[in-house]
């Protein structure tokens, strides 16, 4: 009989299940302003999730009797448990997810950025709707006593970058594809005046400021070129640095010693008294140079003044002057370099630089809305080439050697005014200028003795091929800009 009665309950057991009760519950999950929201609800007690569709309606259906306990989910919105006590058109509402908390204020200094672009007006200088770089060489991480080109424009893209000897005795960089040599198609200035040979006849720079001296680096590309010369390039300025103006007087020294004999030794010296910036730079730089006959030898002193005489007027003078002589191993057919790249087919080449650069400058705040900016500058500089200097498939006949001397003299004046005009906060912005230069350049080519040494000296001073160059009369330059508005960056020159 137990045995019967267990068989008829195992036949009846799905029958029984089947006939438990199911309750079907229809509604809509939306948000507070009433838009269907995608929601996934789990119901715990019967272990069952629903998805509602995209307008967020849903269906459900579930074992047992009301109310059912629901948790609801969406994306953004915060999570809530509902009960469900009627079966037909359920509406859920939920809010969006917000989190409160304590104020968080997260502040940046700009100043740590080791490049970024110049402002769209800085100083007398416009630089709106122009592709600019600036280099701030204090806040690199690198070893300045180098002068390593690479490192120093490592953050500014499309140039091309020459190494022509060991330790960044000379620049050579070019933008928009053009020749490096000597940094020749790019405006190269310091502190806003020029410091190449010639900047109309003979625009080649031979000084390059120690980076240990330099405060930034600004590049102008592009349409600068009308406002700062003839060169195809662009503007390079070098800006020196100052004073501390938080001491009288603060020094600095720093010695550093590297691979095949560099010794570099710098001091500095600045501050603020009274009135009266003050900073003075000195360097010293050897080295014998990664291939035989490849020393240097270089020494660099840099003094700025600058004196605030009233609140609106502010007046400044600097004086820079480099030596360096340099000797050159020559260069190196294909088959020579795959040979041996260090080797040098040249013993008695030597090259010498002496470059002096002076420039008064001040600036006249107008008013608060207007600055004029003045300065006049001069360049007293020679260079000179001692050697054999014939094509490098020769080798050297150990006869007389040549010499090429270059003397330039230069002067010249730019001065300024910049006015904001419209409304205060987002202004209209017009500059005007002049500048007059006036450039002497004179070659002298003949021979020197047949010594190993850097005799820079002619054995015919009366016999010398010799060519001066002036360019005729003075040069002088007029610019305007106008700036409708800041903001747009609409830029005329005219």
């Amino acid at each position: 009989m137990k045995v019967i009665l267990a068989i008829h309950i195992i036949f009846l057991l799905p029958f029984l299940t089947n006939a438990q009760s199911f309750l079907s519950i229809e509604g809509q999950v939306v948000d507070e302003y009433g838009k269907g929201l995608q929601a996934e609800l789990f119901f715990s007690e019967v272990d069952t999730l629903i998805v509602a569709n995209q307008d967020g309606v849903f269906r459900a259906e579930l074992s047992g009797a009301l109310p059912f306990l629901a948790l609801v989910v969406a994306p953004g919105y915060a999570s809530q448990q509902v009960l469900i006590q009627h079966a037909n058109g359920v509406k859920i509402v939920l809010a969006p997810l917000t989190m409160s908390g304590e104020t968080v204020e997260v502040k940046a200094d700009a100043g740590l950025l080791v490049s970024g672009q110049l402002n769209q007006v800085e100083g007398a200088a416009v630089y709106a709707g122009r592709k600019t770089d600036v280099i701030r060489v204090d806040r690199f991480q690198a070893n300045l006593a180098a002068n390593n080109a690479r490192e120093l424009f490592r953050g500014v893209s499309g140039l091309t970058i020459w190494e022509n000897d060991g330790s960044g005795l000379q620049l050579a960089i070019g933008a928009r594809g053009l020749d490096p040599n000597r940094t020749a198609h790019l405006n190269t200035r310091q502190n806003g005046y020029d410091i190449s040979a010639d900047a109309l006849g003979y625009p080649e720079s031979y000084y390059t400021p120690p980076a240990q001296a330099i405060d930034r680096i600004e590049v102008v590309r592009g349409a600068a070129s009308l406002q700062y010369g003839t060169q195809f390039g662009g503007l390079l300025n070098f800006v020196l640095k100052r004073g501390d103006e938080d001491r009288a007087l603060a020094g600095a020294a720093e010695t550093t010693l590297g691979s095949y004999g560099l010794f570099a030794q710098m001091v500095s010296a600045g501050g603020q008294a009274g009135d009266l910036n003050h900073f003075t730079f000195l360097q010293y730089r050897r080295g014998d140079g990664w291939r035989p006959n490849s020393g240097f030898e270089q020494r660099t002193f840099i003094s700025r003044l600058q004196w605030t005489a009233c609140e609106n007027l502010s007046i400044g003078t600097d004086f820079t002057q480099m030596h360096y002589l340099a000797q050159q191993p020559g260069g190196l057919q294909d088959f020579e370099f795959f040979q041996n790249p260090r080797q040098s087919n040249r013993s008695r080449n030597w090259f010498e630089v002496d470059w002096t650069l002076a420039a008064l400058h001040a600036k006249w705040s107008i008013g608060s809305r207007s600055l004029l900016d003045s300065r006049t500058f001069g360049l007293f500089a020679q260079r000179k080439a001692l050697g054999e200097l014939g094509p490098i498939n020769r080798p050297d006949p150990m006869r007389n050697r040549n010499l090429i001397d270059g003397a330039y003299r230069n002067i010249g004046h730019e001065t300024r005014l910049i006015h904001r005009h419209g409304p205060t906060r987002s202004p209209h912005v017009l500059l005007v200028g002049f500048r007059l230069y006036r450039g002497h350049t004179r070659n002298r080519q003949g021979e020197a003795n047949d010594g190993d040494g850097p005799d820079f000296e002619f054995l015919n001073p009366e016999n010398l091929e010799q060519s001066d160059y002036t360019f005729p009369g003075s040069n002088l330059s007029l610019f305007a800009e106008h700036i409708f508005r800041l903001s747009p960056r609409l830029t005329i020159t005219p």
